[in-house]
């Protein structure tokens, strides 16, 4: 008979159980056993019961972008989760506060006058920011400003962990607060919109508390044939050197047994593991150990004589005045938490230290205490309460204190030796892991087991969370860029051939070093054809001369960009169009890019890029320009439903079949996103790509801006949009612009009644302050690249480029609702032309 491997896991919660079924699940030659102190299975995602009435030992709640972890929820707890839209609040200062924030409930509890000392605080900080950043206070400040991190984070952080905020280190709100930021907040609070983890507006949540699926976990563990040994705790683990041998086991009746394995994972805490190891480690790792510290936790479950003394599933308790740092309402997490409808069980939350006054307060003490702030909070008289639980919790949290970096390396450096014993998990790692993340650990410890090489200590699950595995040199205004974006030599040669078609007018001081750029691109262009669209200059002698192939039309007059395109076309001898502007300098690689882009997928069949941030022109408003353009388009949606000829590539096929761009557009401006509308309307994929780039050599005046921005594009789109030809989806931006129109609206309409009624000042200040926080990563994107007179004029120009767009829109909907003729029937005529469209088969 063949001898089984067998993996002992130290600790029974969601690490030290997933661990053991994902070994089983990968391999039928190994065999776990697992180690449970407690009389119940998962850890500090465990449910207990009282009476009937099940609890957490706080809130947990599944929702992950890992999808490993989701398979791994599904497969063993199938059909028994129930959908629950998340409510919470903060509690502070006599009021309950929206959270997430929602603006005017929060303007509202704050007040005008606390209100614009909040904002002020925040102006503040970003203009002369705290040149430290190691802690958690200064980390904070940096971000939100002294006043609202008075506010909202200090009383309730030092709560949670028993130090001054400035002893906490600013690795805990790097890790917990991940993306969030004012601009965020102010965003997600006027549209709704939320992509920050910890504030997710729905979430899933087994049935019975998280208990379900832990003790489901338990039970395939064991009917395919492994052990969870309960009430049973590892007193020492033996060693030889750096190999794991055995570890000695107690169990309920005192009874120690030796048991031998070939793998150890645990996920037990540190300092504990160090101290049961035998041999001891060396001196200065045990030291680093002892060193390492934890915040307890317990919770006072609460049964009132009434149901749902208030909706939310949790709410935050900020005030100094009472002890609760929070309070889970159980039945708004799963109703079958409760047994009896008529009644309602609360989880009052209590962080604390093992042996302080609170640790050490006898039930009866606490139950009393725990109803008396109910009361003075305002959610339930003391009276309704009518039975109570206690759950003491130790080491619930890792400390990040001062001291804890050098410590936890010492350590790690030291666990790291070991051939044959790795740990996992929150304490194990000695991380404020969320549950998604200390199973991927365990996740991850199995598979290397089985062959494979992770880095347990290096597994960074918000790259799941964010969507954007960025590198650490990317800069506000820059793309995301993936990890695999990188483009060896040898997947060029695979790269399509490709003909490069610029339309040219009077570009004799441009069209030479769009021409050369072209063609000492990486791939090289078969060929460069440019069309000159009636040329008065040197424009087609330069370009010959530069090596492009010229084509001249039989009009005498210019015949606009979008026909002259189509002529290039026609002319080329490729399956792949990349059409350049003739005052676009590309980037060696930006054709590379746009082709890697459309790939072999013929479903994909346009790709554009973007300006590249760097200047060409010392004018402000050329700068101004240049830099929105490049922000719009390396923040804008991969997926995109529109399209850009200053640097972008059209499958030949698909331009055939949509018989090329409109010639009934005879000015520039419309004809790209024209012909990208009906490109996504007939099923066709369109991808932007940041990283293809080109340098713009247009000089720009606020005139010519003005002109083409109102009378080129708002004005026709607008039409199109207004008369149902065009979704507003097709110009690919953002909902987060209409938000910064209204702010500025917002403002505008305050300032012009404020003269008036001087209230409306405050309306003032906070439309300007919000349309500032909301704009805040362009305006460092201008400063840096254009300087600081750039980025004062871009300020009152991107202003003046929200309010000019929205009023356009505006009018043309009011024409239309008058019965008036469409703004943009006489000068742009096609914008009610019906075009031929055709569906993919």
């Amino acid at each position: 008979m063949t001898r089984m491997n067998k993996a002992v896991v130290i600790g029974g919660g969601p690490a030290g159980l997933t661990a053991a079924r994902t070994l089983q699940e990968k391999s039928s030659d190994w065999t776990p056993e697992v180690f449970e102190a407690h009389s119940l299975v998962g850890g500090i995602s465990r449910t207990e019961s009282h009476n009937g009435y099940r609890f957490d030992i706080g809130g947990h709640r599944f929702f992950t972008k890992v999808d490993e972890v989701t398979e791994f929820w599904r497969r063993t707890l199938k059909d028994e989760f129930v959908t629950r839209e998340r409510m919470s609040r903060i509690y502070y200062n006599g009021k309950f506060y929206s959270y997430p924030l929602k603006i005017f409930n929060a303007l509202t509890n704050l007040g005008p006058f606390e209100a614009a000392a909040i904002m002020c605080s925040y102006a503040k900080v970003r203009i002369s920011p705290l040149k430290e950043e190691e802690t958690f206070d200064q980390w904070v400040t940096n971000r939100f400003g002294k006043r609202l991190f008075d506010t909202f984070f200090k009383t309730y952080t030092e709560k949670v962990w028993g130090i001054p905020c400035s002893e906490i280190r600013a690795d805990w709100a790097a890790q917990r607060i991940k993306n969030l930021s004012v601009s965020k907040a102010v965003w997600n609070a006027l549209t709704g919109a939320n992509d920050t983890v910890s504030l997710i507006e729905e979430f899933e949540y087994p049935r019975l508390g998280p208990g379900q699926m832990w003790e489901k976990c338990t039970q395939d563990i064991e009917e395919d044939g492994g052990q969870v040994v309960m009430n049973t705790r590892v007193e020492k683990v033996h060693r030889t050197d750096q190999h794991v041998d055995a570890v000695t086991v107690r169990g309920p009746d005192g009874e120690e047994r030796r048991v031998e394995g070939d793998q150890f994972i645990n996920s037990m805490d540190l300092r504990t593991l160090l101290r049961v190891m035998d041999p001891p480690p060396p001196p200065a790792v045990m030291e680093a150990a002892d060193k390492l510290k934890y915040r307890d936790f317990l919770i006072v479950t609460l049964v009132l004589d009434h149901a749902d003394p208030f909706p939310d599933n949790w709410i935050y308790v900020h005030s100094p005045e009472v002890q609760v740092g929070r309070i889970q309402n159980f039945r708004a997490w799963s109703p079958d938490m409760v047994p009896d409808e008529g009644t309602s069980s609360l989880g009052m939350e209590y962080f604390c230290h093992e042996g302080d006054g609170l640790w050490e307060m006898s039930d009866e003490d606490l139950i009393k205490q725990a109803g008396e702030e109910l009361e003075k909070i305002g959610l339930a008289p003391a009276s309704s309460v009518i039975d109570g639980a206690i759950i003491r919790q130790p080491k619930a949290y890792p400390v990040y204190d001062a001291d804890y970096t050098p410590n936890l390396e010492i350590v790690r450096a030291w666990l790291e030796g070991f051939d044959n014993f790795q740990t996992v998990g929150r304490n194990g790692m000695h991380r404020y892991n969320n549950q998604d993340h200390s199973m991927l650990t365990a996740m991850l410890a199995a598979d290397n087991i089985l062959g494979g090489s992770h880095d347990l200590w290096n597994v960074n699950v918000e790259r799941s969370y964010h969507e954007e595995f960025v590198k650490a040199d990317k800069k506000d205004g820059e793309p995301p860029r993936k990890d695999d974006d990188d483009i060896d030599g040898d997947k060029v040669a695979e790269l399509a051939a490709y003909s490069a078609v610029i339309p040219a007018k009077n570009a004799e001081a441009t069209i030479a070093r769009c021409v050369s750029a072209a063609l000492a691109a990486d791939p090289a262009p078969a060929e460069v054809i440019v069309v000159d669209d009636a040329s008065t200059d040197r424009t087609a002698e330069i370009a010959r001369k530069h090596g492009a192939t010229v084509i001249s039309h039989e009009e005498k007059t210019s015949v606009g960009p979008a026909r002259a395109r189509n002529t290039g076309a026609a002319h080329a001898t490729t399956d792949n169009y990349v059409f350049i502007d003739a005052d676009v300098v590309i980037e060696p690689s930006a054709p590379k890019h746009l082709l890697r882009e459309i790939g072999d997928d013929p479903q994909v069949a346009a790709a554009f890029g973007s300006y590249g941030s760097e200047q060409a022109c010392p004018n402000l408003v050329a700068r101004y320009a240049n830099l929105r353009h490049h922000y719009f388009h390396q923040t804008g949606k991969r997926e995109a439903n529109s399209f850009w000829t200053g640097l972008g590539v059209i499958r030949a096929q698909a331009f055939s079949r949509l018989n090329g761009f409109s010639n009934d557009i005879l000015k520039p401006a419309m004809e790209d996103v024209e012909i990208g509308h009906r490109l996504a309307e007939s099923g066709y994929r369109i991808r932007l790509v940041p990283k293809a780039q080109g340098k713009h050599l247009k000089n720009w005046t606020l005139k010519q801006l003005w002109r083409d921005d109102i009378h080129s594009r708002a004005i026709p789109w607008s039409t199109l949009i207004v008369h149902g030809r065009a979704p507003a989806k097709t110009l690919n931006t953002r909902i987060e612009e209409k938000a910064k129109a209204v702010a500025v609206g917002f403002a505008l309409l305050c300032l012009a009644v404020a003269f008036f009624v001087p209230a409306a000042w405050f309306g003032v200040a906070i439309g300007a302050i919000t349309y500032a926080v909301m704009n805040e990563h362009f305006f460092k994107l201008l400063y840096r690249k254009g300087g600081l007179r750039t980025a004062i004029a871009g300020v009152g120009l991107h202003a003046a480029y929200h309010f000019y767009s929205s009023a356009c829109f505006s009018l043309v909907a009011a024409a239309k609702m008058l019965r008036l003729p469409p703004l943009a029937a006489k000068s742009h005529a096609w914008v009610l032309k019906p075009q031929p469209q055709r569906r993919l088969r």
